[in-house]
């Protein structure tokens, strides 16, 4: 995949930017805008040392998560087909089944309500989920938020039924400190018409304070 991205609008406060993925055949399969508020780094950073010195690189017990071995078993679509959303989901909430993303981010279902199209997902702060700071980025609370969308429309499904996401709007709120503590999304599905599928996610975190919310339209 190949994602480009540009600054359209840009000021002391704000920041507006438009943003494309293409698959490897080069046909566009998403795009979508970010804004942005920019704020000062506090405490402020010390100056830069007159001389930069070699660090040692850290030495950990385990491989980095995208090194460790898969041993993830994923259920095939026919029993999505045959069964159903609900004992689709259901069979990974028993732990029949493991995504590849749910051992690398540690990422899982632990609760489902058929009757209310509801799911709820957890997702360790880990450190290694930080990008330019100590604090969750974004892009992974919103893959937490993502994946219970996903599942919150899978919930919606019948035998036989299908679906495809069209779009998806997210709400950032807060920092989440990486201090290894659950985040929860709590996502629920609403069917509208015949063929219009709606998820409405909100992400917690360990505190219970609202960090993010998220739309999905299938």
């Amino acid at each position: 995949l190949l994602a480009r991205a540009r600054v359209v609008n840009a000021s002391r406060l704000f920041l507006f930017v438009q943003f494309e993925i293409e698959d490897p055949h080069g046909r566009q399969i998403l795009q979508g805008t970010s804004h942005g508020e920019i704020r000062q780094v506090e405490p402020s950073p010390p100056p830069p040392p007159a001389e930069l010195r070699p660090v040692e690189e850290a030495t950990y017990s385990t491989p980095d998560p995208y090194l460790r071995t898969v041993r993830s078993k994923i259920a095939s679509p026919e029993m999505l087909g045959e069964q159903g959303g609900f004992n689709f989901l259901n069979a990974y909430l028993e732990g029949r089944f493991v995504t590849p993303f749910e051992e690398l981010t540690g990422c899982r279902i632990v609760a489902l309500d058929e009757r209310q199209a509801a799911v709820t997902m957890t997702m360790p702060a880990s450190e290694w989920l930080c990008r330019f700071s100590r604090s969750v980025a974004p892009g992974a609370i919103a893959a937490l938020a993502n994946s219970t969308s996903h599942a919150a429309g899978l919930m919606l499904l019948q035998p036989g039924q299908s679906f495809a996401g069209l779009a998806e709007s997210a709400h950032f709120f807060r920092a989440v400190p990486a201090d290894g503590r659950l985040l929860r999304a709590e996502g629920k599905g609403v069917m509208y018409g015949r063929g219009l599928a709606m998820a409405d996610v909100k992400v917690y975190d360990a505190d219970g304070q609202l960090a993010a919310a998220v739309q999905g339209l299938a």
